[in-house]
């Protein structure tokens, strides 16, 4: 007969120790590249270097010149651009501030006009 393995709440067994997501990381682009950790820092190290500037190329400079030109149209045009013209009222009433309003209410005879 064989012995049954007991698992007991809150028993201590030696934990497996965690994987940091870094290396979990390098392992999966490892998996995925088929490439191991070492030959890949390798490369890296031979190719790139912190005290090389990288110049840019004549497309980002076009590019970069093209945008400058943009930000100088606009530039100006915003400069020569008029004010918005004054809202001209469509009403016959008068601009005047102390004109008086009218409404149409119910008086005692019926509908009369009254100001306000």
């Amino acid at each position: 007969m064989a012995a049954r393995k007991v698992n007991t709440p809150g028993a201590t067994e030696k934990a497996p120790e965690p994987v940091s997501t870094a290396e979990q990381a390098d392992a999966a682009l490892e998996h995925i590249t088929g490439q191991d950790a070492e030959s890949q820092d390798q490369s890296t190290d031979e190719t790139s270097s912190l005290g090389t500037p990288v110049e840019p190329t004549a497309e980002e400079l076009a590019a970069k010149k093209e945008y400058e030109e943009f930000l100088q149209w606009r530039k100006n045009k915003g400069e020569s651009a008029q004010p918005p013209t004054q809202h001209a009222p469509t009403s016959n009433v008068p601009a005047d501030p102390t004109a008086k309003r009218t409404r149409q209410v119910v008086g005692p005879n019926g509908w009369i006009t009254e100001e306000y």
